[in-house]
């Protein structure tokens, strides 16, 4: 999409943001943590969401690589509404609550947000991708 001039001609439509870098990816790893509350296939929503926000992203100045790759970390490290074996199993016998999760991991979450947000910036520096 980068390359056919997809997402330069949609970030066309949305108005120039001036926001720091570090914002910009604080902003989308929240929305990707949000999205995962209402659709928890991570694969899934880096599908739906990786486009939108790759635009959000340059219309804000960001690379568009770093925003797809805090999609990519964000989505994969979600642990407010986990839904795989091991927790279904332990929630059907009443161990803990989904409720109970989120509540024990928002903690972690709002962590990961400032580690991606803070060292995604230094990736791209390394990589020059900024």
């Amino acid at each position: 999409m980068i390359n056919n001039g997809i997402i330069d001609a949609l970030s066309g439509l949305i108005p120039t943001l001036s926001l720091p870098l570090i914002l910009v990816l604080m902003i989308v790893c929240l929305l990707v943590f949000a999205g995962l509350i209402v659709l928890p296939v991570a694969t899934s929503l880096v599908a739906i969401l990786g486009t939108p926000l790759m635009i959000f992203g340059i219309a804000a100045g960001a690379s568009p690589d770093l925003v797809i790759m805090a999609v990519a970390l964000c989505a994969c490290n979600c642990y407010l509404l986990p839904l795989d074996t091991v927790t279904l199993i332990t929630y059907s016998k009443g161990y803990f609550t989904m409720t109970d999760m989120m509540k024990s991991t928002v903690i972690l979450q709002v962590v990961l947000v400032i580690i991606v947000s803070l060292w995604l910036p230094v990736v791209g520096m390394i990589t020059n991708i900024i």
